[in-house]
């Protein structure tokens, strides 16, 4: 992973990260179907269990210039409905999920099935994913820069 230069030399990192919040059961399925399939980072809290996909987006942001300092998260939102639509996201194991558990529920409706009640939750939650997204910036170091000889 590469990280980001700003103008001043400072070094950065930027991921979106998606969170989705379940109740144990829906946790338990979830885990039993994609822990090995899905890079993800599960968390206990008293609201339930939150579940995290990171995802860094440094080459997507490189692509629209430098920044003259480390971005603020309203600098980087600005690009977040580009960022959602890139190939990054949409490879990303967030969308895979997403789109595996929409053609899952189309096929069994299609059977004339039941869904089960914790497809309906995952459908809820995946509904509208950019409610989920968060940016994160990581400050690293600041870059020497080498006199050339």
């Amino acid at each position: 992973m590469t990280h980001l230069v700003a103008q001043n030399g400072l070094s950065y990192s930027i991921d979106i990260v998606f969170t989705f919040k379940m109740q144990s059961g829906v946790y338990k399925w979830f885990n039993g179907l994609f822990k090995n399939l899905v890079e993800h980072q599960s968390k206990i809290n008293d609201d339930g269990i939150v579940v995290q996909f990171f995802i860094n987006v440094n080459e997507e942001i490189a692509k629209y210039g430098r920044f003259k300092d480390v971005p603020s998260k309203s600098e980087v939102e600005r690009y977040l409905p580009i960022l959602l639509a890139s190939d990054t996201l949409m490879q990303s194991d967030v969308f895979f999920l997403r789109n595996t558990i929409e053609a899952y529920v189309k096929k069994e409706r299609f059977k004339g099935n039941y869904e089960p009640p914790e497809i309906t939750t995952f459908i809820k939650e995946f509904k509208d994913i950019t409610k989920a997204a968060d940016i994160q910036i990581k400050n690293l170091v600041l870059q020497k820069k080498t006199k050339k000889q």
